[in-house]
């Protein structure tokens, strides 16, 4: 989530997900990365929407209007 690492559930049924509650380390880091978790991981407690692009990245959707944008890191060269 930037600087600290998190854990919860999820389901999905169809383009609905329910997550549950999550946890996360407290580690302290510089704070525009906190600002940047801080607004992920709110954005990510409000979420119940999921789509996928044809390049198969997902965009979490809540009902406000936040989004997040998820896809894989490229792998690495052989």
């Amino acid at each position: 989530s930037g600087c600290n690492r998190f854990t919860g559930s999820w389901k999905q049924d169809g383009r609905t997900i329910t997550l549950g509650k999550f946890a996360s380390t407290m580690m302290a880091c510089p704070p525009p990365i906190m600002e940047v978790e801080h607004r992920f991981l709110t954005t990510l407690e409000a979420v119940n929407t999921a789509t996928y692009t044809e390049a198969g990245e997902a965009i979490l959707s809540a009902p406000d209007g936040r989004k997040l944008l998820l896809r894989r890191p490229p792998e690495p060269p052989e």
